[in-house]
């Protein structure tokens, strides 16, 4: 896994594919972070837009898929900076998705990232695959 980025219309997009979300086994909750991404382009002190997509959904799962932003001062050590409210991304097929506002206004952190986690107690069915992508203007 690694970011991308492209410019649009002066918003810098940067999208990070093939994130495998796993197998919940039951009712567990699960979850998967992406690649750091202030080592691509630094969010510290920002609004931005997260968008998930189910790229390879589990048609047996019922599990809707949450993202929140994390931040760490060493690169391994995780805490929520913010969680996204209501993303309820229907991991069951592929395609769908959604998109929330994360804020890390006034933190400043060395590493952060998006975790994507199973909300509730909802089974995934299989391991499925995501996309995540933010979008903001690296403009100060």
């Amino acid at each position: 896994m690694a970011w991308t980025t492209k410019t649009v219309n002066d918003v810098l997009v940067m999208t990070e594919t093939g994130i495998v979300f796993p197998d919940s086994a039951g009712a567990n909750v699960v979850g998967v972070g992406t690649t750091e991404i202030n080592a691509t382009a630094n969010i510290n002190n920002k609004k931005f837009v997260v968008y998930a997509e189910e790229t390879d959904g589990s048609p047996t799962g019922d599990a809707e898929i949450e993202c929140r932003l994390e931040g760490s001062t060493d690169g391994t050590t995780w805490a929520t900076i913010d969680t996204t409210a209501a993303m309820d991304l229907d991991g069951s097929t592929d395609g769908n998705c959604a998109a929330e506002q994360l804020d890390a206004s006034d933190f400043y952190l060395p590493y952060m990232r998006i975790y994507a986690f199973s909300s509730g107690s909802n089974d995934t069915g299989a391991a499925g695959e995501l996309t995540v992508a933010i979008a903001f203007s690296p403009i100060v």
